[in-house]
């Protein structure tokens, strides 16, 4: 089973996947880039590509490759009930 990578993305998340990374761009000239969630809410059913790419995004603008995050994955998890979605990084199968 091959793991997703932060630009491996569904035809249907392409185009929020294309918003997401217009307004997170817009976001850091301003220096004001959101936490994750915001932008969750922002793009909801584009979850799983939004993280993946924030994270990747995130990594990249602190320079760290071999993060503690390098190589996990988002994948969704049951909500509590009334807080929305809810995501969990976990480790690529052995």
């Amino acid at each position: 089973m091959r793991t997703a990578g932060p630009h491996d993305h569904s035809a249907e998340d392409l185009a929020e996947v294309f918003d997401f990374l217009v307004q997170y761009a817009r976001d850091e000239a301003r220096k004001d880039v959101r936490p994750l969630v915001e932008y969750l809410h922002r793009f909801p059913g584009a979850e799983e590509a939004v993280s993946r790419e924030y994270i990747a995004l995130r990594e990249q603008a602190r320079g760290d490759s071999a993060a503690p995050t390098a190589g996990l994955r988002a994948r969704p998890v049951e909500p509590a009930a009334g807080t929305g979605s809810a995501l969990v990084k976990t480790a690529p199968p052995a």
